[in-house]
């Protein structure tokens, strides 16, 4: 999973944040992305399947903003797309669950308060 490094709403960023060690304990390997903002959701299977879109998986996104996702069936668009995924990994730093996990009471605080307003952001 890549995510930006800064976002431009820093509630919605300590809200994110909140999810990283669950997310890592599953297995999930999560790069922060410090070249701009990426807003576009995008998912390859197996180089077959492409998913681009802007809605985030919550009522927001589906019900009060409209947002869209694409599917496509294509080896050639999702080898692109996976290309692209690729070079943002490259681009970003790797959270580590072990060096996550000491980032301090404080900001476990401020993630975790963040995180309740998650449903409203």
């Amino acid at each position: 999973m890549v995510v930006p490094r800064k976002l431009d709403a820093p509630l919605v960023q300590l809200a994110s944040q909140s999810h990283f060690l669950d997310l890592l304990d599953a297995g999930v390997r999560i790069y922060r992305h410090g070249a701009g903002l990426l807003h576009a959701k995008t998912i390859t299977v197996d180089r077959e399947l492409g998913v681009i879109g802007s809605a985030n998986f919550d009522t927001r996104s589906f019900r009060l903003n409209f947002e869209v996702t694409l599917l496509i069936y294509d080896t050639d668009v999702a080898s692109r797309l996976r290309m692209l995924q690729r070079e943002y990994m490259g681009e970003s730093e790797a959270v580590e669950a072990s060096a996550w996990a000491k980032r301090g009471a404080l900001a476990e605080l401020g993630e975790n308060i963040a995180r309740l307003a998650g449903p409203l952001l």
